[in-house]
């Protein structure tokens, strides 16, 4: 019987240690070195001494002026694979240790199928929903160029930007 409730303990604390190995999404913001610096590096005064100098154009690449910047929030698209099956594992086990001849079988394979929905609905809610962003930009020629694009997103609002590919590029 120690066996059996040893077992069970065991399985729980196995899924309880895997479920803290999911890893954390991407993290958004300035946490580069460059952006702590600030103006201090030499480039920026020798820039600023020369002047600005317009990068070249790329061929096949739209400019223009970015209008609007949208975000937007779909749901999360991960099949959630892992914590289904983590579960389903976890559950079949303490199932598998609660009943005896026939009974065992019936909850092990209750446990399981409990244990699955049950991380399925964790892994759920730990994922982050899926962000993108649309964004308008006015073409020098006054077209609008509206692009739908995933993160990172580097233009702002107001900002010289280069459409090319279905992303647009600050300029």
């Amino acid at each position: 019987m120690k066996i059996k409730v040893l077992t069970g303990i065991s399985a729980a604390l196995a899924a309880v240690i895997l479920a803290g190995c999911v890893a954390p999404g991407p993290q958004y913001g300035y946490q580069q070195q460059g952006y702590q610096q600030g103006y201090q590096q030499p480039g920026y005064q020798q820039g600023y001494q020369q002047g600005y100098q317009q990068p070249p154009q790329q061929q096949g690449a739209l400019y223009g002026t970015v209008q609007s910047i949208e975000q937007l929030n779909g749901p999360n698209n991960s099949p959630n694979i892992l914590g289904t099956v983590l579960g389903a594992a976890a559950g079949g086990l303490l199932g598998n240790t609660m009943g005896g001849g026939r009974g065992r079988t019936a909850t092990t394979i209750a446990g399981a199928a409990i244990g699955g929905i049950a991380g399925n609905r964790i892994e759920n809610s730990m994922g982050e929903p899926n962000v993108l962003y649309r964004i308008t930009v006015r073409l020098d020629d006054g077209r609008v160029a509206t692009v739908t694009q995933a993160p990172p997103l580097r233009v702002q609002q107001g900002q010289r930007a280069a459409v090319s590919n279905d992303t647009v590029y600050p300029y």
